[in-house]
């Protein structure tokens, strides 16, 4: 994988010039009554970069991310709320790949956050399809962040 760009509070939020002050932050949201014992966390990571676009990590102790599936929801300023099913990428427990945002963030600025919902993808013994595992939220862009589309590909708000 070629050299990230990480989003750090000294580069900015995604879709911010640097130096405007906006600080990337990540909400996570854990079901454990819904995780198999040997589980204990978040099966999947988020993060986000600047040029690949998002970075999905399988933080599962073993196996990938075959048995569940995903879906993105981009929140901007003015309440609109777009989503996309998220293709997770097949990775072994500890590996990570960019994936591109799958959508361009609007011109005309504003706040916009990335939610990224993880279910089942099947009946499981300890919950059946559709059961939300996780929940993994990124702060692309600061309320007075100026936007820049990101992610090839991605279609317009």
């Amino acid at each position: 994988m070629a050299a990230l760009e990480r989003c750090r509070p000294d580069a900015g939020v995604l879709g911010d010039l640097p130096g405007h002050g906006a600080v990337p932050v990540a909400e996570t949201v854990v079901f454990p009554e819904h995780l198999p014992e040997s589980e204990s966390a978040a099966p999947v990571g988020m993060e986000c970069f600047r040029h690949e676009g998002i970075v999905i990590r399988n933080q599962r102790r073993r196996g990938g991310l075959d048995r569940l599936t995903a879906e993105w929801e981009l929140t901007l300023a003015d309440g609109r709320t777009l989503t996309a099913p998220a293709a997770l990428p097949r990775l072994v427990p500890g590996e990570s790949a960019a994936v591109p945002l799958p959508f361009a963030l609007p011109r005309d600025g504003g706040e916009a956050w990335l939610t990224l919902r993880v279910r089942t993808a099947e009946d499981q013994p300890w919950a059946p399809k559709g059961t939300q595992v996780c929940v993994r939220r990124l702060r692309l862009r600061g309320p007075t962040g100026r936007a820049a589309a990101v992610g090839a590909g991605a279609a317009t708000a």
